[in-house]
């Protein structure tokens, strides 16, 4: 985020709020996301996984048949910006999956050593299972 050097305040318009929904995987689908900038949000941001099963942030798109993916994208991010906002989104959504985990053991704490393998997982898809430290 940029300062405004006057006031020494961050404007309005550069403070973002990340909302991410976790699903279960599907293929390379991890979550979903929205992001509120102002009083702006936009909606249809996409957790994916690449080939590596790294995860990266995939912006809301329309279908194109023109364009070489059959996708156009919606929204643009300038390079400088980018590598912030993908961890932004990220961040929202690792938080997301933890706070899930975290209700999921309260409830039922025998499924925790198991539900600790599918989260790993599910939070970094390049780890093994077997790298859990159950207490």
């Amino acid at each position: 985020m940029t300062r405004d050097p006057k006031t020494d305040m961050v404007p309005k318009y550069a403070i973002m709020k990340v909302t991410a929904q976790p699903v279960k995987p599907q293929g390379n689908l991890y979550g979903f996301a929205s992001v509120k900038i102002g009083g702006i949000r936009i909606e249809g941001f996409r957790i994916l996984a690449d080939e590596d099963k790294r995860l990266f942030v995939g912006m809301p798109c329309k279908p194109d048949k023109s364009s070489s993916t059959g996708c156009r994208n919606m929204v643009y991010i300038d390079r400088e910006h980018k590598d912030d906002f993908n961890n932004a989104v990220l961040r929202a959504h690792y938080d997301a999956v933890d706070f899930l985990m975290e209700r999921t053991w309260r409830k039922c704490p025998s499924t925790k050593k198991r539900m600790s393998a599918w989260a790993i997982r599910w939070q970094n898809p390049k780890r093994k299972p077997t790298d859990t430290n159950d207490e």
